[in-house]
């Protein structure tokens, strides 16, 4: 009941940033949306993207589509702590439930485990285990082992891809933003996850 507040003024702030999300990819960024049909999104599902912008979590919330964005909200976000230690930008970051990965190997192993406590306790989550923001290329880097410990968790997963978030402009000429999304299978193991994730993004992953 302690998190209950908290729990309420998230849905408070994430809402009104999904409707934000709506207007600026549907008449600024015009978006070119690629997703399932009647895509589900049940609640505590893992959603794993590629990074190119700040607001990548916002405008990838907004496009599970509103019903999947009534039943996840509040979506749990992992920032890095650069954010987490500027004190107005910490403070909006807390309220909309982001929490800090930190800077050691250790801080890092704490936000996994919290990540996981928060998809067994039915919390969605959204990762990007690039583990920094791509703003020169679409590459996509190979992502950190410590996913692993959340693939094997029997959650439902869901994929992102998004490219050109990081170069696009009203301007003619420049390319349009896209987002391709699909939801996992459920009962693959993990070596079958590791396999669709690699596909997915095997156009444009790059090793470090």
């Amino acid at each position: 009941m302690k998190k209950l507040p908290r729990l309420l003024l998230a849905f408070a702030m994430q809402l009104p940033t999904a409707v934000y999300s709506f207007l600026v990819t549907t008449f600024l960024m015009r978006i070119c949306v690629v997703r399932p049909l009647k895509l589900v999104v049940p609640r505590g599902s893992l959603i794993i993207s590629n990074h190119q912008s700040w607001s990548d979590p916002f405008l990838i919330t907004y496009h599970l589509g509103w019903r999947n964005v009534f039943r996840n909200l509040p979506v749990h976000f992992p920032v890095t702590s650069h954010f987490m230690t500027m004190p107005l930008i910490r403070w909006y970051l807390w309220s909309l439930q982001c929490f800090n990965v930190g800077d050691t190997n250790l801080d890092r192993a704490r936000a996994l485990i919290r990540m996981r406590d928060l998809l067994q306790s039915k919390q969605t989550v959204m990762l990007f285990p690039e583990g920094r923001c791509i703003r020169d290329s679409n590459n996509v880097e190979e992502f950190h082992r410590g996913i692993d410990m959340l693939l094997m968790e029997d959650i439902p997963l869901v994929l992102v891809r998004v490219e050109n978030f990081n170069n696009w402009s009203i301007l003619p000429g420049y390319p349009k933003p896209t987002m391709t999304l699909t939801r996992l299978p459920d009962q693959q193991n993990l070596e079958e996850k590791r396999e669709v994730i690699r596909s997915f993004y095997k156009d444009t992953q790059s090793k470090r």
